[in-house]
């Protein structure tokens, strides 16, 4: 419940488009064998995140743990590309995003673009449809139903259950 069918590290939806969800041991199995079947070592990932973290030793070479650390404490958002706050070169930010691929222009990049050109059409469409109900200074409820359901898709997209939600609520 806790990622909501998503990827821990990058967010894509699973189990849909070919997706496969694996189940990724935070800390790598060949190296912590008493962690294999602790939950709190267990966490959802496509396959792709999984491969690429690989079997880092995440205990002496710290990445973000999506369970226990907050990603808005180390990551930032810009140009559609994630960053580190902090840039040194062992930092827990930079390590994740170099670590995990979370750059990856086709695979991620490339759809954080077109979920952003999707944000920006529908505010488009609601400033259209107000600036219509607003010149027109009648009640329209068919107008105003409209705005109303553009808003809800909005809200939709920020939902936890929402591909990409945490990347849409950094847009808005």
């Amino acid at each position: 419940m806790l990622f909501r069918s998503k990827c821990a590290y990058c967010e894509c939806r699973l189990d849909i488009q070919g997706r496969s969800t694996t189940i990724d041991n935070f800390h790598c199995k060949a190296l912590y064998p008493e962690e294999v079947v602790s939950w709190d070592n267990l966490l959802p990932a496509c396959i792709h995140c999984n491969a690429n973290k690989g079997k880092i030793d995440t205990k002496r070479y710290s990445i973000i743990d999506p369970s226990k650390d907050n990603p808005k404490d180390y990551l930032y958002l810009s140009h559609y590309m994630i960053r580190s706050k902090d840039n040194s070169l062992n930092s827990k930010g930079r390590r994740t995003i170099e670590e995990l691929q979370l750059n990856n222009r086709e695979r991620l990049v490339w759809p954080r673009i077109e979920i952003a050109d999707s944000l920006v059409h529908k505010l488009e469409e609601i400033h259209e449809k107000a600036q219509k109900l607003m010149l027109h200074k009648v009640i329209n409820s068919l107008g105003i139903s409209r705005i109303t359901q553009g808003i809800t898709d909005l809200l939709y997209m920020v939902q936890p259950q929402a591909e990409y939600s945490a990347f849409i609520s950094a847009i808005i």
